[in-house]
């Protein structure tokens, strides 16, 4: 499963990182060749996809131990209780991304409740530039959740350095 959404996230990222760039060179041309024709909000939607393949990629960070770690600590422990702390770390990250998508979803519904938009020319819908949050949170939860059954089932192989993948996964 981890695969799958590591291959989905990775293709999605890469799209969106596609579509950034087309905006940008369109908009630098458009500015040099036609510049009585540039519009605000190029600038806008870079930002709004870049929010949004950022979000995607942290889950992805969450499998590959990417986020900020206390390292060096762990290497210092015992094993037993590096394993302890993977699963208290992991369970606390997840109420982070429970707290995140719980609170993102208010920001999500109350944007489309008041109809409320950006106030450039592109007047975009705000709540699908919200929905970044909510979303990448749940993301990384799913991966917390299945970090937290791999050291519940102690089936990832623990080091000094911290709970390591497993060659199947």
């Amino acid at each position: 499963m981890i695969r799958i959404l590591d291959l989905l996230e990775n293709w999605v990222v890469g799209i969106l990182g596609l579509f950034m760039l087309v905006f940008a060179l369109a908009q630098v041309a458009a500015r040099y060749l036609l510049p009585e024709l540039v519009a605000g909000g190029g600038e806008e939607l870079i930002v709004y996809i870049f929010v949004w393949a950022a979000m995607i990629a942290c889950a992805g960070q969450v499998t590959r131990q990417g986020h900020v770690r206390a390292n060096l600590v762990l290497r210092l422990l015992p094993i037993g209780v590096v394993r302890f702390l993977e699963a208290i770390n992991a369970l606390a990250a997840l109420t982070v991304c429970a707290i995140f998508i719980w609170f993102g979803s208010d920001v999500v519904n109350i944007a489309i409740l008041i109809d409320e938009h950006s106030q450039t020319g592109v007047s975009f819908p705000m709540w699908i530039y919200y929905l970044a949050l909510p979303v990448g949170a749940a993301l990384m939860a799913i991966r917390y959740v299945l970090l937290l059954v791999r050291i519940i089932s102690e089936k990832g192989s623990v080091t000094k350095e911290g709970l390591m993948r497993e060659a199947s996964v």
